[in-house]
């Protein structure tokens, strides 16, 4: 049951933010008895859980201005729940802010900002424990 939800328009920058979805995937090996070759190997892929991403300038946050990304949505399907992926996820999110400055274009002009701060809006009491343990 989802108690309210809003639509997410993934291409509109209009209101001084944009979104950002951040997928973590399962890689398979397929064994295929069809292929001939063992050279050839073909995998699959299974969803496993996804985080949506809100980002938005900070002009005047101290002690400098710059990106911050706010988590909204956090999301690891039952299968793969309590095995380190929310952990994972939280890291890799960590390590893209750290090496990352933000470029956008709006009205012609280009700004480049780095991402100063990671957030997270409204988090369930189990996501409060995870960012407790992962920071």
């Amino acid at each position: 049951l989802i108690d309210s939800a809003d639509n997410v328009d993934f291409a509109q920058t209009e209101h001084g933010g944009y979104w950002r979805v951040m997928y973590l995937f399962q890689k398979h090996n397929s064994n295929n008895s069809h292929t001939n070759t063992i050279s050839k190997q073909s995998y699959y892929y299974s969803l496993c859980g996804y985080i949506t991403l809100f980002h938005f300038h900070a002009l005047f946050r101290k002690p400098k201005p710059g990106i911050i990304v706010r988590i909204c949505q956090a999301l690891l399907l039952p299968p793969y729940q309590r095995m380190g992926h929310g952990k994972q996820m939280f890291h890799e999110l960590h390590k893209i802010a750290k090496k990352q400055s933000v470029t956008t274009t709006t009205n012609q002009n280009t700004t480049t900002a780095e991402i100063v701060e990671i957030n997270v809006e409204d988090p369930a009491p189990a996501f409060t424990a995870l960012r407790n343990r992962v920071d």
